[in-house]
C-alpha cells in the first residue's frame, strides 16, 4: 500500500521528525529520500511526501531481502508526478498477519493509543500517517508490477492517507498504471449509472463493539439526512459471506506457496529463513494444494461471492458496514495462534468452510469479502477518535463514484 501527506516543511526537517517519531511507532524499516530532487517537479503530486510499504520495490531502498535498482510501476508513477519517497514502512512479513507483529523489525505501535495494535498487514503505513482513510481500489485498477507477490489473485495496491483530497490525487495518478507490467486486465468502459438518490444497503454483521456499531449508525443517520435511500441487505442475497474467511485464507495460502517458492533460489536472496508464521502458512498451503476438493470449493465460492455482489449492486449503489467489529486491541492482549496453521486444524475447516471454524481470524471477517470479489472498498473515520472505521463498498470499477460518495459523507458527518 501507498500513503501520502502534504509536505509543509523542508525535507530535512521532515526526515528528522520521521526518525524521531519512528523511535516510538516503529513504522518504518528504512528512512531517507534517495531522490531528493523529485520534489522540485511540477507534477500533480509535487511536494507530496510518500512512504511505501516494504513489499514494493523502491530504487535505492532495501526491500528487506535486497536493494532494487528500479521502482515498482506504482511508485514510479508517483515519483514522476513529483512525489518524494521518504522511506519504507513496516509490515507483517510478506503481508501475512493482521496486527503488524510478524516482522523481523518488531511490532508497529498505533499512534492513536499507547500499546494498541496498528492493524495489519500494513500497520507501518497506517501508523506513519495516523491514517484516516484506507482505500482499496477494484482489483486491477493499479499495476502490481514491482510488488512482492503474496497471492496474485487477491493482491491489490491500496492508498492510505489522512485526507480525501490526497486519496483522490494519488488515485488519479495511480489508476493510469492499471495493467502495466502484470497480468491484470480491467475493462476501460462501464455502463453509466443513472443519477439520483443514492441507494444504500446495510450489511448485517455480528454484534461488535458499541463504538464500531455507533460509527455506522452515525454514518447512516448522516446519509438519511442527505436524502439517501437506506435498506438492510437481505442475508439471503449474500450467502457466500458465511464462507468468506476460509475461502480467503485457502486462496491466499495456496497462491503464496507458488508465489514465494521463487525466493530460496533467487540470486539476490540472503539465505535467511522465512519467519515462523510464513513457514507455517506455506507448509499448510502446500498441503492444501494437494486437496483438489478444497481448491474446487474455493473457486466455486469465489465465483458465487462475486456473482452475489454483482446482483446486490443492481439493487444498491453502495454497501455499508463496520471496517472491524472491535476497536484496536492491545498488543499485549493478542492471543497465541499456536496450532492455527496445522493440517489437523484445517482438516475440519475445509470440511465446512464456515466462518465460525476460524474465530481467531474474525478481525478480517468484514474486509476479506471485498478482496475476494475484487470490488472497491474504503474505510472512513466517522468519529473524532479515529479508532473505528466505517467501510463502504461499491461495484467493481465504480472506484471514482465511491470516492465521490465518500467525500460527501465525510463533508456532512463532521469527521
Amino acid at each position: 500500500m501507498l500513503k501520502a501527506v502534504t509536505a509543509k516543511s523542508p525535507l530535512n526537517t521532515v526526515l528528522t521528525r520521521v526518525h524521531t517519531i519512528n523511535e516510538t511507532l516503529n513504522a518504518f524499516t528504512s528512512i531517507g529520500a534517495v531522490d531528493s530532487m523529485a520534489h522540485q517537479s511540477a507534477g500533480v503530486l509535487a511536494g507530496v511526501l510518500v512512504a511505501v510499504k516494504d513489499n514494493f520495490h523502491v530504487k535505492g531502498h532495501a526491500t528487506s531481502y535486497y536493494r532494487p535498482d528500479w521502482n515498482a510501476t506504482s511508485v514510479e508513477a508517483l515519483v514522476t508526478e513529483g512525489a518524494v519517497v521518504v522511506g519504507k514502512t513496516n509490515m507483517d512479513e510478506f503481508g501475512m498477519g493482521s496486527h503488524s507483529t510478524n516482522s523481523i523489525f518488531g511490532a508497529v505501535n498505533n499512534p492513536l493509543g499507547a500499546g494498541l495494535s496498528a492493524g495489519g498487514s500494513s500497520g507501518g503505513s497506517a501508523a506513519a500517517v495516523a491514517a484516516g482513510l484506507c482505500f482499496k481500489p477494484s482489483y486491477g485498477r493499479i499495476s502490481r508490477n514491482g510488488l512482492v507477490a503474496y497471492a496474485s489473485s487477491l493482491d491489490t495496491v491500496g492508498i492510505l492517507t489522512d485526507c480525501m483530497e490526497m486519496t483522490r490525487r494519488a488515485f488519479g495518478v495511480l489508476r493510469r498504471t492499471g495493467g502495466v507490467g502484470d497480468m491484470t486486465s480491467f475493462p476501460r468502459t462501464l455502463p453509466i449509472r443513472e443519477a439520483g438518490t443514492p441507494r444504500i444497503g446495510v450489511i448485517a454483521t455480528p454484534r461488535g463493539d458499541d463504538a464500531a456499531r455507533g460509527n455506522v449508525d452515525h454514518a447512516l443517520s448522516t446519509l438519511g439526512q442527505l436524502g439517501a435511500s437506506i435498506k438492510p441487505v437481505d442475508s439471503l442475497l449474500l450467502p457466500a459471506l458465511e464462507y468468506a474467511l476460509a475461502t480467503y485464507y485457502v486462496s491466499a495460502m495456496v497462491e503464496a506457496t507458488s508465489c514465494l517458492a521463487r525466493y530460496p533460489s533467487q540470486h539476490y536472496t540472503t539465505g535467511a529463513r522465512f519467519g515462523g508464521v510464513v513457514e507455517e502458512r506455506l507448509r499448510l498451503g502446500g498441503w492444501l494444494s494437494r486437496k483438489p476438493e478444497a481448491i474446487n470449493k474455493v473457486i466455486h465460492l469465489r465465483e458465487e461471492l462475486a456473482a452475489q455482489f454483482a446482483a446486490v449492486f443492481e439493487e444498491f449503489d453502495f454497501l455499508v458496514c463496520p471496517t472491524a467489529m472491535t476497536t484496536p486491541p492491545l498488543l499485549s492482549s493478542l492471543t497465541s495462534c499456536d496450532g492455527l496453521w496445522s493440517e489437523k486444524r484445517w482438516e475440519g475447516v475445509v470440511q465446512s468452510f464456515r466462518n465460525e471454524e476460524l474465530p481467531e481470524l474474525t478481525e478480517d471477517l468484514l474486509t476479506v469479502p471485498a478482496s475476494l470479489a475484487g470490488i472497491p472498498a474504503i474505510s472512513l473515520p466517522i468519529n473524532n477518535e479515529g479508532l473505528c472505521g466505517v467501510q463502504i463498498m461499491a461495484a467493481a470499477g465504480r472506484d471514482e463514484e465511491l470516492l465521490d460518495f465518500s467525500q460527501q459523507l465525510l463533508k456532512h458527518s463532521g469527521a
